[in-house]
């Protein structure tokens, strides 16, 4: 597989996933009219699950939001809005993570949230998208019992056999 196939193949799944959790998002309108879409998340850039996070997940967010934003934004309703991602370290911390989806639902009022990598951080962070009414798409989660949790605005895009 050539390196431009690998990226378009990347964008495309980061794509499928974003535009799977907007289209989830009717709940949740645009801060402001005339802002861009702010969107949330919280990943492990440091830590022993950066590897993973580093390689399969947050380079698709950027290279989503980049390639959506040369194109002119998304289409909110028929008015084109600029990407801004808003993405922090969790340090693969639990903790950290729970903390910092909080403050991006909270206090930063992002319009939208991205998955952290996971099923640990997803079991983590799911239930506090679903208390506070952020749908969240989970492809990193890969276990029944998360969805054995039945949370509301939860879904999974992929699910494992094994608990």
């Amino acid at each position: 597989m050539t390196h431009a196939t690998s990226l378009k193949r990347r964008a495309t799944k980061a794509l499928a996933l974003v535009c799977g959790a907007l289209a989830l998002s009717a709940a949740v309108p645009l801060q402001a009219q005339d802002a861009s879409v702010r969107i949330g998340y919280a990943i492990s850039r440091t830590g022993p699950f950066a590897g993973g996070a580093q390689v399969s997940q947050e380079p698709n967010y950027i290279l989503w939001a980049e390639q959506v934003n040369a194109a002119g934004g998304l289409d909110v309703k028929g008015k084109k809005r600029k990407v801004e991602l808003i993405g922090y370290d969790d340090r693969s911390e639990v903790e950290t993570a729970v903390r910092t989806y909080e403050k991006l639902m909270t206090s930063d009022k992002v319009d939208l949230i991205l998955p952290p990598w996971g099923s640990g951080m997803n079991f983590a962070v799911a239930p506090l998208a679903s208390k506070n009414g952020y749908p969240m798409v989970g492809p990193t989660a890969l276990s029944r019992k998360l969805l054995d949790m039945k949370l509301p605005y939860f879904f999974a895009s992929c699910s494992s056999r094994s608990g």
